[in-house]
């Protein structure tokens, strides 16, 4: 049925499955697949699809071969590390955010960037066994707070850090007169408020 669904590119996403080289390089020159075109319904590349199944060789191999932009977005707004974010691929993340990853990107809808995911399926404990590969609901959140954590660390780290504490500054002063968050839209709101 897959076969059907995605023709071709289905012996791509399978290659990068089987986390096999040798193979999506044969793949893509017989097929002369751009990296950039997508390979699923949602709009996902092939960067994309190694993120989300957790293939760190394969993703470094199309990072560094291909020359993808690691900040390219799919259909939903998703770029590779909202993929592996929200999987639980914490050396996927980490290693997105050493090769300069944009770790505050927002999706498309509902604007959320990796940490906010994280937080968000942290608090609702909806980490589904498909996406996480295991059936212990204590691992998978135990995966995404790894994830949490270092993007928090990231995060209070840079500029966009300082302009979360200087937020926090202000509306702890202004919660007293009948301040919300809830009030607020953007997705620094949001991640603002896993801080109070």
């Amino acid at each position: 049925m897959l076969k059907k669904q995605f023709g071709k590119k289905f012996r791509i996403i399978a290659a990068i499955e089987r986390d096999d080289i040798l193979l999506l390089n044969k793949l893509m020159t017989e097929m002369k697949h751009d990296p950039f075109d997508p390979v699923d319904t949602l709009g996902s590349n092939i960067l994309h699809v190694a993120c989300y199944m957790g293939k760190l060789n394969l993703a470094k191999w199309i990072y560094t071969s291909l020359n993808i932009d690691l900040n390219i977005c799919n259909f939903d707004g998703q770029a590779a590390i909202h993929l592996a974010t929200i999987n639980g691929h914490f050396n996927i993340v980490k290693w997105l955010w050493e090769m300069g990853a944009d770790c505050h990107a927002e999706s498309l809808y509902y604007y959320r960037t990796p940490y906010y995911m994280c937080c968000y399926l942290i608090k609702h404990k909806q980490a589904p066994e498909v996406q996480l590969g295991c059936e212990n609901v204590n691992l998978k959140i135990g995966k995404l707070v790894q994830i949490k954590n270092f993007l928090r660390e990231k995060y209070f780290s840079d500029m966009r850090g300082y302009e979360i504490r200087k937020f926090l500054w202000a509306y702890k002063k202004l919660k007293d007169k009948g301040t919300s968050l809830g009030r607020l839209t953007s997705g620094m709101a949001r991640e603002i408020g896993e801080f109070l």
